[in-house]
């Protein structure tokens, strides 16, 4: 078997790294930053559950106070998602798909979501082109 068939294109996993940024801490990371993690090899709900348990985090989205990843997602925190990437608050419906799961989950779920795709798919595109 060719070694160029088991070798992975990486720029699915820049693209979810970057997505993450962008939705959890309103920017991209820097050149280092990707590299680093990329190359952790996590899966992205390890990356999510570092994210959501980091300070850089919690300054964004919860006024500075540290976040367990693992316990139920804070309502506030999801509003504080969808109030700095989409520039509104979650109505109901989408409110209570969040119902149940942990912070990390739940900031998952909302970073890699299709309307999170779709207001910062472009950035994160040309982000991932210009490091390729």
């Amino acid at each position: 078997m060719s070694s160029d068939l088991v070798n992975i294109d990486p720029l699915g996993s820049y693209s979810h790294i970057v997505q993450m940024f962008e939705a959890g801490l309103g920017h991209t990371p820097s050149a280092a930053t990707l590299t680093s993690m990329n190359a952790s090899n996590l899966s992205d709900s390890q990356l999510a559950a570092a994210f959501v348990s980091s300070q850089a985090f919690a300054n964004v989205n919860n006024g500075g106070v540290l976040l367990n990843p693992n316990v139920t997602a804070s309502p506030t925190v999801v509003d504080s998602l969808f109030q700095n990437t989409l520039g509104h608050f979650p109505t109901a419906a989408p409110l209570a798909g969040f119902e149940g799961l942990t912070n990390a989950q739940a900031f998952l779920a909302f970073a890699l979501s299709d309307p999170v795709s779709n207001v910062v798919g472009n950035e994160v595109n040309t982000y991932v082109q210009d490091y390729a």
